[in-house]
């Protein structure tokens, strides 16, 4: 997973692709969601349209099923995620 966020930032989105949809079905055959909901996010960052929405709302699923809010956070996209660090107050916090 850390290999393909760091292709992505590169630039190389398809090679970052490939990673997630290989770190999808190496999660999924040894059981861990956790992880293949990590893929998802990462799968979810290298694609588009309906298949963007679908692998981000399965990742969101799956941690909403563990009830890992810390990991539900990550897989928000930076606008709203930043709403949730500004909160009400519209202050930023960094």
């Amino acid at each position: 997973n850390g290999l393909g966020w760091t292709l992505l930032k590169l630039g190389d989105r398809a090679a970052a692709e490939r990673h997630a949809r290989d770190g999808v079905e190496a999660a999924g055959d040894s059981g861990s969601l956790r992880l293949r909901a990590m893929a998802l996010n990462l799968l979810a960052r290298t694609v588009s349209g309906d298949e963007a929405t679908r692998a981000r709302a399965r990742a969101l699923a799956i941690a909403q099923h563990l009830e890992d809010e810390a990991l539900a956070v990550r897989f928000e996209w930076p606008a709203r995620r930043l709403s949730r660090i500004e909160g009400s107050s519209g202050v930023r916090h960094r």
